[in-house]
């Protein structure tokens, strides 16, 4: 797309929307599937093999606090 002196074009990946997942431990992740038009669970490998979820930015795990008796 652009051309910066005698270098080859730089080509620009088509860009996705962020997305958000809620990480469920040992791997899982809970989304709003696009693909399935309903939320699903995947695994982080599933979601990284596909290119719109590729770029893993950061995520968070709900902690559950006990009550202590």
């Amino acid at each position: 797309m652009t051309e910066h002196l005698n270098q080859s074009p730089i080509e620009i990946p088509q860009s996705f929307g962020a997305h958000v997942g809620l990480s469920l431990g040992q791997g899982l992740v809970l989304h709003l599937s696009k693909r399935i038009s309903f939320p699903a669970v995947e695994t982080l490998e599933q979601m990284q093999n596909r290119d719109e979820y590729r770029f893993l930015i950061g995520f968070k795990t709900v902690l559950v606090r006990r009550e202590q008796r």
